[in-house]
């Protein structure tokens, strides 16, 4: 028995290749991966797989029973004068065999190529070879970015960072700080809801542009060890893999651009609406370290003069009345009224214990 007939009879029954073509219809083609691998995949090799098809079933149609399994093929090389034909070496279950193999259809990311009528009317057993591109190096189908370089990267854009952080604490003080800066608490509510809504929004672009990536890694990663795990020889050769298993590797995994970091999107956007809160709120914070650091000259006057163990003067009262009106821009005046009514406010409350 020739190894062509070895490989339609041993690994796939013979009633699996005499049914009629019609019942093969509902059969697709694996779908490869539509997306741009160009300058990532080799340009010369690719990871060749044959599986025993029939030569009957309509070229736009898969003519690979369901049942079948698909073989790594190890060297191809063209019979010469006979087109379509090709002697391969390829991996079986009981090790390396060799033969003379008709393809049928030649399966690729470039599309699907048939074979003529003429080549396969009057052959008994045809084949499929199905061809997935292949990393650079010619390890891995397509290409996914080395484990340790994408981890190390992804580890150094954590937002815990030295400025992230620092930039959050000076946020907080400028937040806590403007809070005497409003003349009415609604409005210290609402522009600290304001931050609250640009710390979600850098958080949410932040997700888009680091954990979403990370996220689509993840599932290269998956495709990645998918491959990997498959039954292999002792010396590596991938053992028959199913339709299934085969549909799978063909899809390909996540593309590189769906797994770039765009750090610097997060930074420019999350940048930009702190600053503009803080640029906002930058008078209010002036006014509240203006209400925190400058003492109402009255109250001083009293607090001096307590110290001293007598009352005012009228004259020095006088004094400081006008100390705390004159020179000073409207918002100052503001802050000084509101520390005058605190003040009065207080004296009222020392008198009634009194």
């Amino acid at each position: 028995m020739s190894v062509r007939e070895a490989i339609h009879s041993t690994h796939w029954p013979r009633w699996v290749l005499s049914i009629p073509a019609l019942l093969s219809l509902g059969a697709c083609v694996p779908q490869y991966s539509r997306l741009d691998w160009a300058g990532l995949v080799s340009k010369t090799d690719a990871l060749r797989f044959i599986a025993p098809a029939s030569c009957d079933t309509p070229d736009v149609f898969d003519p690979v029973a369901a049942g079948a399994a698909f073989f790594k093929v190890n060297r191809l090389e063209p019979v010469s004068g006979e087109p379509w034909t090709y002697n391969i070496e390829f991996v079986a279950n009981e090790g390396i065999r060799r033969g003379r193999f008709v393809i049928k259809q030649w399966w690729s990311s470039a599309g699907i190529k048939a074979a003529p009528s003429s080549v396969t009317t009057n052959n008994k057993f045809c084949n499929v070879l199905a061809e997935v591109p292949v990393s650079r190096d010619g390890r891995n189908p397509y290409y996914v970015e080395p484990e340790t370089s994408k981890t190390t990267e992804y580890n150094s854009l954590t937002p815990f960072t030295p400025l992230p952080v620092l930039l959050l604490v000076l946020v907080d003080i400028a937040l806590l700080l403007s809070f005497w800066g409003f003349e009415r608490a609604e409005l210290w509510f609402k522009w600290a809801g304001v931050l609250v809504a640009f710390f979600v929004a850098s958080a949410a672009v932040y997700f888009f542009c680091v954990e979403a990536p990370w996220q689509e890694y993840q599932k290269a990663l998956t495709y990645l060890k998918y491959f990997e795990q498959l039954p292999r020889t002792v010396s590596g050769d991938l053992l028959p893999i199913s339709p299934q298993q085969l549909a799978y590797i063909v899809a390909g995994p996540t593309h590189p651009q769906s797994t770039q970091f765009h750090f610097e999107v997060f930074a420019w956007v999350s940048g930009g609406l702190i600053g503009l809160w803080l640029l906002v709120t930058s008078p209010f914070v002036v006014m509240g370290i203006y209400w925190l650091a400058v003492p109402l000259p009255l109250e001083e006057l009293h607090r001096r003069t307590l110290r001293a163990g007598r009352a005012p003067t009228a004259a020095e009262i006088t004094a400081a009345a006008l100390s705390a009106c004159t020179g000073k821009a409207a918002w100052q005046h503001r802050i000084m009224q509101r520390k005058a009514d605190a003040f009065a406010k207080n004296l009222n409350d020392i008198a009634q214990h009194l």
